[in-house]
């Protein structure tokens, strides 16, 4: 079913989740499991970093498996930006008012020098906190000019103080 002209809804992508999932979770569990098969002595101190390090790593690929799925709908008659995040813990959803959002504007976050960086676009609220839009694992993330054409197209979108 198509979505009337109105209203912009954008998803997370689960694939590019996943598969950033699956590599942190490789990473962490080679030099594990080398160990073990090579019968590397674990009882020294560096053993035992080299084992902590490798698990908080784990943790962080388990994460990004059970990281939820975000669904943005804004909808342009009705004024609203609807932030719906769906996981297997639940769902919460954060709904803002078009005339609520200050402006908007592009961030980044990550590493200029040489680093992977991923654009989103920040809504800052008259009240309450600043809203990131489009951050994770969003298609066209990693592209300043996808980021720009968002940020415009919801600018364009807020309405003009009198």
């Amino acid at each position: 079913m198509e979505s009337p002209s109105h209203i912009w809804r954008t998803e997370s992508d689960a694939r590019r989740k996943s598969a950033a999932a699956i590599e942190i979770i490789t990473f962490s569990l080679t030099p594990i499991l080398m160990g073990i098969f090579m019968r590397l002595p674990v009882a020294t101190g560096f053993g035992i970093a080299f084992i902590l390090f490798n698990t908080v790593i784990l943790m962080i690929g388990v994460s990004f498996l059970l990281r939820a799925k975000e669904v943005i709908t804004i909808d342009a008659q009705l004024q609203t930006i609807v932030l719906e995040t769906i996981g297997p813990l639940g769902s919460r959803v954060t709904e803002v008012s078009l005339g609520n959002v200050a402006n908007v504007s592009v961030r980044y976050d990550g590493y200029s020098d040489g680093g992977t960086i991923r654009y989103y676009v920040a809504a800052r609220q008259k009240t309450g906190p600043e809203l990131a839009l489009f951050r994770g694992f969003y298609e066209g993330n990693r592209d300043r000019e996808t980021a720009e054409a968002r940020c415009e197209r919801l600018r364009r979108l807020l309405p003009t103080d009198a």
